[in-house]
C-alpha cells in the first residue's frame, strides 16, 4: 500500500460521511496522541449513534487534569494528500469537548499506524 503524506503536519483537511453526504471537516493530527478523537458538537450534529462495549480510556491532558468523554463513535472519514493518494476508514474515535478553534476530528497514533500516514515535515 503506497503511504500517505501530509505535508501540513499539524492540521489537513478530510471528509465526514454520516450517512448518504459528505461534509468537509478540519483533521488535526497529533504524533504523540494515544486514541483518536471527535468533537462531541459534531457527533450530536451528525446524530451518530454510540458505540457499544468500548472501554473508554481516561484522558488527561498536558496540565493532567482530566478530560470529560462522551463515549466511543464511530466515523467514515476519507483524506486527500497532495499527491492524490486518497484513504478511507471507518473507526472509533472518542467524544470531547474539542476548543471550537481546534479540528473537529484528531488523529492519534491508532489512526495515523492504521491508515500508514507519513507526516512530511521537510516538504517545507
Amino acid at each position: 500500500m503506497k503511504p500517505i503524506r501530509v505535508a501540513s503536519a499539524i492540521v489537513t483537511h478530510g471528509i465526514i460521511s454520516p450517512l448518504s453526504h459528505a461534509i468537509p471537516i478540519r483533521v488535526g493530527i497529533d504524533t504523540h496522541a494515544e486514541v483518536d478523537l471527535v468533537d462531541i458538537q459534531l457527533v450530536r450534529q451528525l446524530g451518530l449513534k454510540q458505540c457499544r462495549n468500548k472501554n473508554l480510556p481516561i484522558l488527561r491532558a498536558v496540565n493532567q487534569q482530566n478530560l470529560p468523554t462522551y463515549g466511543a463513535y464511530y466515523l467514515r472519514l476519507e483524506l486527500t494528500d497532495s499527491y492524490g493518494v486518497r484513504r478511507t476508514t471507518r473507526r472509533p474515535y472518542i467524544a470531547i469537548d474539542r476548543d471550537p478553534g481546534d479540528s473537529q476530528v484528531l488523529l492519534g497514533m491508532p489512526a495515523l499506524t492504521e491508515l500508514k500516514i507519513l507526516v512530511d515535515c521537510e516538504a517545507y
